[in-house]
């Protein structure tokens, strides 16, 4: 693991990000967020991965329009709250979690129809 990847994963352990949409600006945030991101949305069910997706607030709404969606964020604990949130009053996982770097993802070129990535890059 490099500096950079250690230093956001310690960051991230002292803040709770599951929370931070929930109120005041970061409610705001979210809900601008969902605006853009629906004006390259349709009908049809799309694939998407959701760079840095934290812990799945995005993926999950995602998810309840008819859109397969792969989360991936460098976080391990995110990707825990993702799968939690993930899996369905019927067990089945709604979307698929995993640990992985913005910088370097592994997914194939042209294998979804839209990547999100908000504020997840940083340069070595």
């Amino acid at each position: 693991m490099d500096g950079v990847t250690a230093a956001i994963i310690e960051q991230y352990d002292i803040m709770n990000e599951d929370k931070r949409l929930e109120d005041g600006f970061g409610l705001l945030e979210k809900e601008r967020t969902k605006e853009l991101i629906s004006r390259y949305l349709s009908e049809e069910q799309l694939s998407i991965i959701d760079v840095g997706g934290a812990t799945g607030v995005y993926s999950l709404w995602l998810t309840s329009l008819g859109h397969q969606v792969h989360l991936i964020d460098i976080v391990p604990k995110h990707v825990e709250f993702a799968k939690q949130k993930a899996i369905s009053k019927n067990n089945e996982h709604l979307f698929k979690a995993s640990v992985g770097d913005a910088r370097s993802l592994e997914v194939k070129d042209n294998s979804v129809d839209i990547v999100i990535s908000r504020s997840s890059l940083l340069t070595r």
